[in-house]
């Protein structure tokens, strides 16, 4: 009698296994306070004509950006004494939103109050202008783009300073 085969049988079906979503590490948070020293030099020679410490403070919904510096060196006859600028406000889903911002030069006081709800900003000898979305803060623009990243490779916005407003156009390159 001929050799018959086994009919071959089909294996018991399997559970697929549906592979996991990688593992993405959580995005970095900032630590609740940064300092960053700095020195300033001018020339291919190097003079030291400065230095200052930027600090950024942070806790919930509010930030507290300042910074301190000091001219050295010949620059220190012509800006002698600290200069010291900050900015205080809000951390928003659109990134930092200044409601203070203030500068101080050897006996002398500048300020910034920008009002969000009336759309005004208050100028440094009693002058106002109209906030305008988004403006920024001097202080405030360097940890824009952390808080709040550039969707497009071009966007514009304004800075208000203790004096007066200035519309900029920031490029990626």
């Amino acid at each position: 009698e001929p050799v018959r085969e086994p009919e071959p049988v089909a294996p018991p079906p399997l559970e697929e296994a549906i592979p996991a979503a990688p593992s993405l590490a959580p995005p970095r948070e900032l630590p609740p306070r940064i300092d960053l020293a700095y020195r300033a030099f001018l020339g291919t020679r190097g003079f030291l004509i400065g230095d200052a410490v930027y600090r950024l403070e942070h806790s919930g919904s509010q930030y507290r950006i300042s910074t301190v510096g000091e001219a050295r060196g010949l620059a220190a006859l012509l800006f002698p004494g600290e200069a010291r600028a900050k900015s205080e406000g809000a951390i928003t889903a659109d990134g930092l939103q200044p409601t203070n911002y203030s500068v101080e030069r050897t006996n002398r006081r500048e300020a910034a109050s920008f009002d969000w709800e009336s759309g005004m900003v208050q100028l440094n000898g009693d002058q106002s202008a109209p906030l305008e979305l988004p403006t920024f803060d001097p202080l405030v623009v360097l940890w824009q783009f952390y808080f709040s990243p550039p969707a497009q490779d071009q966007i514009e916005f304004n800075i208000a300073t203790t004096r007066r407003i200035y519309h900029v156009t920031f490029r990626r390159i």
